[in-house]
């Protein structure tokens, strides 16, 4: 669980996308890079202990833990990356127009565009805007909203992206956040406290 808040304290929305992983996978990021970190310091220190070709290649066991501790190395790293990879497109899929698209959404994106016939430039002008974060890129591609990830429960007025919510000060008369983030919450009806 996460740890506890001061009840003065409310989140802002952020679109800061690592901010709005569930806390609990978060933590499973965090520790797996710890270990891809620790193993990699072990795998290091071995080869002081195991220097010569003879320890570290043909007799155990230098040559069971230097390979074993790279590849507990390598392994902790990349199941960091695919456990953010799948929590980060869970959240896109969720909310399209809060997070700005990931790398790999831009360079398919990209490559469509140029092979429809789009100047190389004018795609490199638009996706270099500091404030498009790439969406300007994507505006004409349909992004679905997947609903087994996200729903609205218009009763509550709160919107449960998985297990992540986050308290939303209430809009103003025009449907934005007073505080200047731009974000627009006349689609759920008249200015009052949600949960996001």
């Amino acid at each position: 669980s996460p740890p506890p808040r001061s009840p003065t304290c409310t989140p802002k929305p952020t679109s800061q996308i690592w901010f709005c992983l569930p806390w609990s996978r978060r933590v499973k990021i965090v520790t797996l890079l710890h270990f891809n970190v620790l193993f990699q310091y072990c795998h290091q220190g071995l080869h002081f202990i195991y220097h010569t070709y003879e320890d570290s290649i043909k007799r155990p066991p230098g040559c069971v833990l230097l390979p074993a501790t790279m590849i507990l190395s390598a392994g902790c790293g990349v199941a960091a990356g695919v456990v953010q990879w799948y929590g980060e497109t869970g959240l896109r899929d969720a909310d399209p127009t809060r997070f700005p698209p990931s790398p790999l959404e831009l360079v398919r994106e990209f490559r469509r565009r140029w092979r429809r016939g789009e100047r190389l430039r004018s795609l490199i002008r638009l996706a270099m805007k500091p404030e498009s974060h790439g969406a300007s890129l994507l505006a004409s591609t349909k992004r679905a909203v997947a609903s087994k990830r996200c729903k609205v429960n218009n009763d509550s007025e709160h919107l449960a992206i998985r297990d992540f919510s986050v308290e939303q000060p209430s809009g103003g008369p025009d449907g934005k956040i007073a505080d200047g983030s731009g974000i627009d919450l006349s689609a759920f009806g008249p200015g009052r406290n949600r949960k996001v």
